[in-house]
């Protein structure tokens, strides 16, 4: 077996894994709570998405492949900084994430993605002792932190702008359309 389908098999093992304890956690925490049916959809959803971005050649290889490695990044179950330190647990992942950003954007595929926060501020299960070491949840994380550090990178007003405004206008509508 190729070294990178043992990868791709590790990978999915520990997303499977991830998932699996996420929902456990659910489970004990808030058991029969709609988060529960939320978190159920999160492994199927995550599966079709890379399965639509892997077959869109309308996407350049290396875009396909730039995505891939960063949800790879983000399942596996360790962290170059270990998320555990404060603040700079949490700046590898955002860096990652970040940078794609700007490099997606670079490319020119503003017009295709949405700039958007899940609303895991809400949530109300998580010690309150915990919560300092989630530095970047908050309400106001993409407005001061992440459009700073794309801003910063030479990301232009007008394709933030059409991230923050036009896609999801555009999306909007077509759902009510629908």
């Amino acid at each position: 077996m190729d070294w990178w389908w043992r990868a791709l098999i590790g990978v999915g093992v520990a997303l499977l894994f991830t998932w699996i304890a996420l929902l456990i956690a659910l489970l004990v925490a808030k058991p029969g709570t709609a988060q529960i049916k939320e978190a159920l959809r999160l492994l199927p959803d995550l599966l079709r998405l890379l399965r639509r971005l892997a077959a869109d050649n309308t996407l350049p290889r290396g875009v396909r492949i730039r995505l891939g490695l960063l949800l790879a990044y983000l399942a596996v179950p360790f962290d170059l900084i270990p998320d555990f330190i404060p603040v700079l647990g949490y700046a590898d992942d955002f860096e990652a994430r970040a940078d794609t950003l700007v490099e997606m954007c670079r490319r020119g595929y503003a017009e295709r993605m949405v700039l958007s926060q899940d609303d895991s501020c809400y949530i109300d299960w998580i010690d309150p002792a915990v919560m300092p070491f989630l530095a970047q949840w908050h309400y106001l994380h993409i407005g001061a932190e992440v459009l700073l550090y794309v801003r910063e990178r030479g990301v232009p007003e007008a394709q933030i702008e059409t991230m923050l405004v036009d896609n999801p206008r555009r999306v909007l509508a077509g759902a009510a359309a629908a």
